[in-house]
């Protein structure tokens, strides 16, 4: 099995842009975001402290009443609880049969990354010039792609989109429209939030870049 996890403040942000009905709820904007984290979080630790994290990622909003009121149970940020579901994972699969990939890894390093899940296959890699190809096509996401239901076809999806000769090797495309960025205190409320499962994952897996701190400034 090969997962590819991304930081789950920056997933939950980029998630955010990408859904429609969160910019429908709370609009697409930077306060937007942050209301819409600190009316959950505050919901998310009262249900971890009377019931136990793994039970709530499992059963949320089964719970209690008060937890099916959150918007949309709070799902996008249980998808970024990695260390809530990996041993699960271990026992399934084993640890040689598990290759978790960080999608910042991919992107800064395509060929690299491609390289080493190749060898995990045990499949012969590409040719160079093959897998340099592959390393420089950009991903595309196109607009109203995200429109799950007919309704949610008048909404664009705000994607930047970058223009070919500005696309680079390794290119992190990203939902969250151009000078969006994520306001400081829903990333210090997020990374406050993340950081005890963000170690639980990296002590799973014996591998501190999941702690993600080359993308937090130490």
């Amino acid at each position: 099995m090969i997962a590819v996890l991304r930081e789950p403040a920056r997933r939950l942000h980029s998630a955010f842009y990408f859904w429609p009905q969160y910019r429908r709820h709370y609009g697409a904007s930077g306060d937007g975001f942050l209301r819409y984290v600190r009316e959950t979080l505050p919901v998310l630790r009262d249900c971890f402290a009377e019931h136990g994290a793994r039970e709530c990622a499992r059963s949320f909003e089964g719970i209690d009443q008060k937890y099916e009121n959150v918007y949309y149970h709070a799902d996008q940020f249980f998808k970024g609880a990695y260390g809530l579901y990996m041993d699960e994972w271990l026992h399934a699969f084993g640890r040689r049969r598990l290759l978790i990939l960080r999608a910042e890894d991919y992107w800064a390093a395509t060929e690299g990354t491609l390289e080493t899940v190749f060898d995990f296959l045990g499949v012969r890699p590409l040719a160079a010039v093959r897998m340099h190809a592959i390393a420089a096509r950009p991903v595309t996401y196109l607009p109203g792609s995200n429109a799950t239901f007919a309704a949610d076809r008048k909404i664009v999806n705000r994607v930047r989109r970058v223009p070919a000769a500005e696309v680079v090797r390794g290119h992190a495309w990203t939902r969250v429209p151009e000078r969006m960025s994520m306001p400081q205190e829903a990333a210090q409320m997020l990374q406050r939030f993340y950081a005890p499962l963000n170690s639980d994952l990296a002590a799973m897996l014996g591998d501190e870049r999941f702690l993600w701190k080359d993308l937090m400034g130490g």
